[in-house]
């Protein structure tokens, strides 16, 4: 049983997460039967399970990475997984990448914002994205709807590699609509990557998760557009947290509700800032090693 399937099968069986699963794996020898786990599992962490229900999760695991290997999805264990997330004790500790997961050990710009921006966010995220794109640095998003969309399809546009984070498996592309982005960034030498199985739906949990690892994987993060409880408030927390440098979009007078997220970030001296009003100007002298409560520009 090779370390991909015990690690899938361990996850699969009831009570046991990434920390425990990791735990256990270290227990594990090289060939290794029901049995051996049943009496393990009793043993090492005091769960008493059939052998059926063992049984059944070591199969589900062959399904997982049967799947993966049809699809031509990578998974990325142990010294595979990138140094920016496995440098986290609450990373994942499996993931699955589509395409060049290399991309993430290099620069990365991450750009998200409201899945329904307004007409003065598409404007900012198209602006921004622009020129990050021009710049050479890798654009990271998480192919959601509004923002991400835009921030994925001009990497494309400019025949860019881009870095797409999910909250879904692979396999269950979500929003539905982006699947054909989905297959362009693929195509354009970009990675989509997920810490969930190949098919798996998308859930609210997933996704807060999916912002904490974009923040992680960046170098710096692109507030264009959120509200106050906007999930890309997640990331945004998170890039700040590791003391990323952290740029938030400012419509000054514009109705506040549809930016306050990124008010908070300017208020709390947690953000640099971009005007709306001189976002061309502001871009371009901009400084993407700038950290928060620096100056903006060179």
């Amino acid at each position: 049983m090779n370390k991909a399937l015990k690690l899938l099968t361990l996850l699969d069986l009831p009570k046991i997460g990434n920390v425990k699963a990791k735990k256990i794996l270290a227990e594990l020898g090289d060939e290794i039967t029901t049995q051996d786990l049943q009496l393990i599992l009793k043993d090492f962490i005091n769960i008493e399970l059939s052998i059926d229900r063992i049984q059944q999760a070591y199969s589900n695991a062959q399904i997982i990475i049967e799947e993966c290997g049809k699809n031509n999805i990578e998974i990325l264990i142990g010294e595979k997984i990138p140094n920016k997330l496995a440098n986290f004790k609450d990373t994942p500790i499996i993931f699955y990448a589509l395409g060049n997961h290399s991309l993430i050990s290099e620069k990365i710009t991450t750009i998200i914002g409201s899945r329904n921006p307004t007409k003065k966010g598409i404007e900012a995220a198209n602006i921004v994205s622009k020129c990050i794109a021009q710049k050479n640095q890798i654009i990271l998003s998480g192919l959601a709807i509004g923002i991400d969309t835009i921030a994925h399809q001009t990497a494309v546009n400019f025949k860019k590699p881009t870095v797409a984070v999910l909250g879904s498996g692979l396999l269950n592309i979500y929003p539905k609509e982006n699947i054909k982005l989905a297959k362009e960034i693929i195509e354009l030498g970009g990675c989509i990557i997920s810490a969930y199985p190949p098919k798996a739906p998308v859930q609210n949990y997933q996704l807060v998760e999916r912002d904490k690892i974009q923040a992680r994987i960046s170098d710096n993060l692109m507030l264009i557009e959120s509200k106050i409880n906007g999930g890309s408030m997640h990331a945004s927390k998170e890039a700040v947290k590791l003391g990323l440098p952290v740029f938030a979009v400012n419509y000054n007078d514009d109705p506040l509700i549809n930016w306050e997220g990124n008010k908070k970030l300017i208020d709390s001296n947690s953000a640099n800032i971009l005007n709306f009003k001189n976002l061309d100007d502001d871009l371009l002298t901009l400084n993407l090693n700038t950290k928060f409560k620096e100056s903006l520009f060179d």
